[in-house]
């Protein structure tokens, strides 16, 4: 074989023709050339007369931009809750001046600063006024009361619209805004409805943002729930779509100062010869829990208890939220926080017992909690109050036994941690919303087992 047949082919430059292989030597049969592939031709592809054509197919709808189809931008198909709630009306008085105010004012700063910007106050109350006006004088608007109008768009505009006024009243224990145009407010006697109201979703998901700011916590747009604490200990629970279907639901429970018993006997809350039979276990070292439905007020009966401690004793109160507040000295308030470093209140409780103190507090005891609560109250000297929170349909003794039951005691361990950790029992009652002390009950071994006497009905 010659030696130049092993020879590589020239590479081509491109757009010049590929150069022929080199031809065989003299005396071998010529090789194959290898097939290319060509495109076809315009004239093989055109269909001839004779040919049935297919049917035209349906034009292809163009393809919306992802900005239509709810999403935030390009990168993602993910509609936050700010874009969700942009446009759910409340008030629409109100949002009718918000929409004519936001022409010339920045509604949507959420920062702490422009919060505490007395400028911002002064110009927003300033283009308010002017908003107000205009749109009355161009007949937009229902019949109102201009000046009160007013002073609401400049709390949306830059305070927290129409939580501000409720927030600065220390009667208020807690807020719920389930829509824009409904926030209800609770006194001490339940919920009721206030006649406050926000103009927008848009709005609401600003105030969210600005009470987290508040707090310190930011508020990425994708997130369905916060849940953290105001600098005033008040403690701030939102719910955000797609969770709330309905819109933010924005709970915020206020640390407040627990009454007396002499303020609850004011307020008929406790019979006379109930507050006496409370007062006796308490002098007496005897441990009381109290039990009643959710909102049937634990917490609040549970401080008026404590109030009868000797002011010269030291409480330890744990408490799941920081509800329960006691305005005395000689006391430390535990409870299990907010956020992602929240602690669960059995490690509140093992803190807690680790503290010298005269009494343990224990608030919102539950089933997963149950059975260290009750042991470590059984292990102490008489003379501790805990609360809990029990199902309508049970009784006060069948409700602790079965608390103790789903937190892992045995029958049997259940009967003896009751009968050491508990000696007396406080049922409540929130019939018809109004909160009282149903019974005041006295726990004791009988022949058949534990059962509950009745003190005083």
């Amino acid at each position: 074989m010659s030696p130049t047949s092993n020879a590589v082919p020239p590479i081509p430059r491109h757009g010049s023709e590929p150069a022929l292989p080199p031809a065989p030597p003299t005396g071998e049969a010529p090789r194959p050339s290898p097939k290319t592939w060509e495109p076809p031709r315009r004239a093989e592809l055109a269909p001839s007369e004779s040919s049935p054509r297919p049917p035209a197919a349906a034009p292809t709808p163009p393809r919306p931009p992802l900005a239509e189809v709810g999403s935030r931008g390009a990168s993602t198909r993910h509609t936050s809750a700010f874009e969700a709630m942009a446009n759910v009306i409340g008030d629409r008085n109100l949002a009718a001046v918000m929409t004519r105010l936001e022409l010339e004012f920045d509604v949507q700063d959420a920062t702490l600063e422009g919060q505490r910007d007395a400028q911002r106050w002064t110009d927003a109350e300033r283009l308010a006024e002017r908003a107000v006006q205009k749109l009355l004088g161009d007949a937009q608007l229902e019949e109102a009361d201009a000046s009160g109008l007013a002073a609401a768009a400049v709390r949306e505009a830059v305070g927290l619209g129409a939580l501000e006024a409720l927030l600065s009243d220390e009667r208020v224990r807690e807020l719920l805004v389930s829509t824009p145009s409904r926030v209800e407010v609770d006194f001490g006697e339940g919920l009721e409805t206030s006649l406050q109201a926000f103009s927008s979703g848009r709005v609401v998901m600003t105030v969210v943002k600005r009470l987290a700011a508040q707090a310190g916590v930011f508020v990425d747009n994708r997130a369905t729930h916060l849940d953290f604490l105001l600098p005033s200990g008040a403690h701030v629970t939102v719910l955000l779509p797609p969770l709330a279907s309905g819109g933010p639901v924005i709970e915020i429970r206020r640390v407040h100062r627990g009454p007396t018993l002499e303020e609850l006997h004011a307020s008929h809350a406790v019979s006379t010869e109930q507050r006496a039979a409370i007062q006796r276990a308490v002098v007496a070292r005897r441990s009381v829990a109290v039990v009643g439905t959710s909102g049937s007020g634990v917490t609040t009966v549970l401080a008026a208890i404590a109030s009868a401690v000797s002011p010269e004793e030291r409480l330890v109160v744990a408490s799941a939220e920081p509800g329960l507040r006691l305005d005395r000295d000689h006391v430390v308030h535990l409870s299990c926080g907010t956020g992602p470093n929240k602690l669960r209140f059995r490690e509140v409780v093992e803190h807690a017992a680790r503290l010298r103190s005269s009494r343990l507090v224990l608030d919102g005891v539950t089933s997963d909690d149950a059975r260290l609560a009750f042991a470590r109250l059984a292990a102490r000297a008489p003379g501790d109050l805990v609360g809990l929170r029990m199902r309508p349909t049970d009784a006060p003794l069948a409700a602790l036994l079965r608390v103790l039951d789903l937190g892992g005691a045995t029958a049997d361990e259940a009967l003896v941690l009751l009968e050491q950790a508990v000696q007396v029992v406080v049922e409540l009652d929130a019939e018809h919303g109004v909160r009282r002390v149903k019974r005041v009950l006295e726990l004791r071994r009988s022949q058949v087992g534990l059962e509950l006497s009745e003190l005083v009905g």
